[in-house]
């Protein structure tokens, strides 16, 4: 799951269930620590980070498609 720091621009990459009262594994990353990590040249780095904003924009799509189809589910339920 990707985010923005509520202080700073940067993106990172944590656990989902973090700040929730699910148990979570912990992980945190810095998106662009882990992606100059990862490039060889450094050249694709922009390239790189189009995709994970690219990701993080379908991310936030799927959870908002979820949350209507609850909301559709529940409505459902309600009729029944």
């Amino acid at each position: 799951m990707s985010c923005r720091g509520q202080t700073s621009d940067r993106f990172f990459l944590g656990c989902p269930h973090f700040n929730t009262s699910r148990p979570h594994c912990g992980y945190f990353c810095w998106l662009d620590v882990m992606v100059e990590e990862n490039t060889e040249e450094g050249g694709s780095f922009r390239n790189n980070v189009f995709k994970f904003r690219r990701l993080r924009e379908l991310e936030e799509r799927v959870l908002e498609l979820n949350m209507e189809l609850n909301m559709q589910m529940r409505n459902a339920d309600k009729r029944s």
